[in-house]
């Protein structure tokens, strides 16, 4: 396990994709004061991101309603 909180830092930055990067050089130089602080500036921004597990009971209590059936009959017959 690295120890060194800078190397940490220097690979965490490695991994960025896309979004992430815009988001890391958008930010001022003196605004992230350690790799904790980037890691709950991460957490604090991308958190939206993650989607939540559904459990199987929340799954099942889904239903649909008689006007979405409709709407999707009416979809269908319009391509025929």
């Amino acid at each position: 396990m690295i120890q060194d909180t800078n190397a940490m830092y220097e690979i965490l930055i490695t991994t960025f994709q896309e979004s992430t990067q815009a988001w890391y050089y958008s930010l001022k130089s003196s605004s992230i004061s350690s790799f904790y602080d980037l890691n709950s500036k991460l957490i604090t921004r991308f958190s939206i991101s993650i989607y939540a597990k559904k459990n199987l009971t929340k799954l099942f209590s889904i239903t649909q309603l008689e006007r979405e059936n409709t709407y999707l009959k009416k979809k269908l017959i319009k391509r025929c």
